[in-house]
């Protein structure tokens, strides 16, 4: 019986001994994985603790960009002549100081901003109301032609009082019609009151896109310089599908040269920009899953499933949150974390739940007391 037991004991020691060791190694392991994931967690609330400075300043800086490209392609378009100004100011004379502009305080911009916005709001409540009478009311016992007649005539003399809904109601007609010239003349009225989508349709006509098809039936109309200025303009004013837009056009590289880190930098903008005018809750939680797939496949960046994980959770929240009809996000996020170790699901997860936190706030705080009421 003691040989019995003594040879028990000689097989068991060791199994405990290397079970004892192998759990220290993974507790080893573990930790480090946790203390890595706190760092990065660290460093992303950082990094976040002043994004909306460095996202003002970066829209400054494209601002600045935009402008001088705008000025040189002013310049490259002026004929060599001189002007006679150009002759007076180049002859002898006492030197005039030059006026230094100051920088345009945020406060006053705001403040800008929300008076357009109001005349926006009335422009649109004006235009749909002159719509329903005109357009639509009487259609059904008046000629489809006579009832289309009326309506243009009674838009343009809308238009003409300086009603932006109008103006980019007229625009879109024009380019409808293949008529780009009279189009860009309508939606740049609108545009310069103030109107995203009057900007956007510009920045898909000079990107020699249609908005509606995404096929490139305005090649001839095409300029570079023109689709990223009123893309910006748009962008700007916090509109997402132009920041969208402008990351496409970095990452297919057909206008401007091709810049895959540019062209993340904006999707990211986009993705975080939660609310904006023209759906912006649906673009966001598509631009979240491009940035997924971006990660995934190593297109534009080095592959990195961790980051593609985070980025399919985040598209999925707000899919889910938000009723987006056939979002693949979530499948998606499912795909990644089967090529994915636990360890690393959870350091993506983490990471999603910190982003969220960060720039869907009120969001995260509804999840939370719901979660909770569950329990």
């Amino acid at each position: 019986m003691s040989k019995t037991r003594a040879f028990v004991l000689n097989v068991l020691f060791p199994l405990i001994l290397v079970a004892i060791i192998f759990l220290v190694v993974r507790m080893s392991i573990a930790d480090r994985e946790i203390g890595s994931l706190k760092k990065q967690i660290a460093e992303l609330r950082e990094a976040a603790s002043s994004t909306f400075e460095q996202t003002i300043r970066r829209f400054d800086d494209f601002d600045r960009r935009l402008g001088e490209m705008a000025t040189f392609s002013k310049k490259r378009a002026t004929p060599a002549t001189p002007s006679n100004s150009q002759i007076a100011s180049a002859a002898p004379g006492p030197k005039r100081q030059t006026r230094i502009v100051p920088i345009r305080n945020v406060n006053r911009r705001r403040d800008e901003r929300k008076e357009q916005e109001l005349k926006l709001k009335r422009d649109l409540l004006e235009f749909s109301s002159v719509r329903i009478r005109t357009c639509e009311k009487h259609a059904g016992r008046t000629a489809a032609e006579e009832v289309s007649n009326r309506c243009e005539d009674r838009m343009q003399r809308l238009a003409a009082r300086g009603n932006s809904a109008a103006q980019e109601w007229l625009g879109s007609e024009a380019r409808d019609k293949q008529q780009i010239q009279l189009a860009i003349l309508w939606l740049e009225q609108a545009a310069k009151q103030g109107d995203c989508a009057a900007m956007n349709k510009l920045g898909a006509i000079y990107a020699g896109r249609n908005e509606q098809t995404s096929d490139t039936s305005h090649e001839d109309a095409a300029d570079s310089t023109k689709a990223l200025y009123w893309y910006g303009k748009s962008a700007g004013l916090g509109d997402v599908s132009a920041m969208g837009a402008i990351a496409n056009i970095y990452q297919e590289g057909r206008l401007v040269s091709q810049d895959q880190h540019e062209a993340i930098l904006w999707y990211e903008f986009a993705s975080k920009e939660a609310f904006s005018n023209g759906g912006g809750k649906l673009g966001s939680a598509n631009f979240a899953s491009v940035l997924g797939d971006i990660y995934a496949k190593g297109t534009g960046a080095d592959q990195d499933k961790v980051r593609a994980y985070e980025w399919y959770s985040i598209a999925c929240a707000d899919a889910t949150r938000w009723n987006v009809a056939e979002d693949q996000s979530c499948m998606a996020r499912s795909k990644a974390a089967s090529e994915l170790s636990p360890v690393e699901v959870a350091k993506a997860q983490a990471l999603a739940v910190e982003w969220e936190k960060l720039y869907r706030p009120t969001a995260w705080a509804d999840r939370r007391r719901a979660e909770l009421s569950l329990r």
